[in-house]
């Protein structure tokens, strides 16, 4: 593997890698705790692909990710070993399921959001495939609500919110909407763009957690209070949590939400209605969460 090894701030924590990450930037010194990782590419990497799987291993878990890559976790030892296909495969896969596992070990969690920051406060955005979260984040950010994670947001145990990197994905019919002129040359192994945001982040309680759904009858948000319902939302969105061992989704059912403003946006089920209804959209998330501080 070589002795060189790249130091990034990846989630809140330091992630010492044996292989370079062009698209992030780099650290001078890893921040405290964090992860080890050892990656080996192997072009003749070859699994089923619709194979995936968790599973412990002694002290260490295994995630296989399908024809993409494998990956040995240790949470005790803060190590992560990995093999993949090509290093997009890695890049495309290392901060979803293996550090999920990592963190749900940890008694922490990866949530499946889209991330704005309103008045240091932070607005995790969650919902089905396909309902639309990077495209209305992209679309809402501005001066007051800014965008500040794609994808996952690692949550601690005081409930605090820290992103991957300062990398976003957005599909080719969002870029010809959002007009970003940050966009990135290299794609993840799924097509989609990388934007870089240039917004400095580190962490921020959470003040708001948004269950999107598509609907042709206005934009319209209401409150949910019932703690069953607040459960099926957060444990429906921990990353690969389907894929879980038991003893990890136990781990995760412990997870207090109890503090948590929950609450349900019906948005337009149409691109151009979702762009025309930005502003209103915009408005009524602020004063929601003003209204609950």
């Amino acid at each position: 593997m070589g002795d060189k090894r790249f130091v990034y701030n990846v989630y809140g924590k330091g992630l010492i890698s044996n292989v370079r990450m062009p698209l992030l930037e780099g650290a001078s010194a890893p921040p405290e705790g964090g992860v080890e990782l050892f990656v080996t590419i192997d072009k003749t990497y070859n699994r089923n692909a619709h194979d995936i799987r968790i599973y412990p291993q002694g002290q260490s878990y295994m995630a296989l990710l399908g024809r993409l890559a494998q990956y040995t976790i240790y949470p005790d030892q803060n190590k992560v070993l990995c093999t993949a296909i090509s290093h997009e495969a890695m890049f495309s896969t290392l901060f979803n399921i293996p550090y999920s596992v990592y963190l749900a070990a940890k008694g922490e969690l990866l949530l499946h959001a889209c991330t704005m920051l309103y008045k240091e406060r932070a607005i995790c955005f969650v919902g089905d495939k396909g309902t639309g979260k990077s495209t209305l984040t992209g679309l809402l950010n501005s001066d007051e609500l800014i965008l500040i994670a794609d994808d996952t947001v690692r949550i601690d145990k005081q409930n605090m919110v820290y992103r991957a990197h300062n990398l976003v994905k957005f599909t080719p019919e969002s870029m010809e909407i959002i007009h970003n002129r940050h966009v990135l040359q290299h794609k993840n192994i799924a097509g989609k763009s990388y934007v870089k945001i240039d917004t400095p982040f580190i962490s921020a309680q959470i003040g708001m957690v948004v269950q999107l759904a598509r609907s042709n009858d206005g934009i319209r948000l209401t409150d949910i209070h019932d703690m069953m319902a607040k459960r099926r939302i957060y444990i429906g969105n921990v990353v690969g949590l389907q894929y879980f061992p038991a003893e990890l989704i136990c781990k995760a059912m412990r997870f207090g939400w109890s503090n948590i403003f929950f609450c349900k946006l019906h948005i337009p089920g149409t691109l151009l209605r979702l762009v025309a209804g930005t502003a209103q959209i915009r408005d009524t998330i602020k004063q929601s969460l003003d209204r609950e501080t």
